[in-house]
């Protein structure tokens, strides 16, 4: 299980990378200020269980694009004869 902390000025909230399961325990406040922090459009969101799937989709865009850059990176290098 992956722990990320997102510090804010008011406190430390702990988010896990969780499934669907773990975020219907969190509360909406809760999924609202992670959604805000990490700068997620929940805009017209009022079901608990669509916000949980916005949040969930936006995780994976984000590790989506992160393997793309990576893996765009290492290409690019070996172009340069880095590796």
């Amino acid at each position: 299980m992956f722990k990320r902390f997102v510090f804010s000025s008011s406190n430390a909230i702990l988010v896990t990378a969780a499934g669907k399961g773990q975020l219907r325990g969190q509360s909406l406040a809760k999924l609202r200020k992670y959604a805000k922090d990490y700068n997620i459009n929940v805009n017209g969101v009022v079901e608990k269980d669509d916000l949980i799937d916005r949040l969930i989709n936006a995780r994976v865009r984000a590790t989506r694009s992160a393997i793309f850059a990576a893996t765009e990176h290492i290409r690019c290098r070996a172009r340069m004869g880095v590796y």
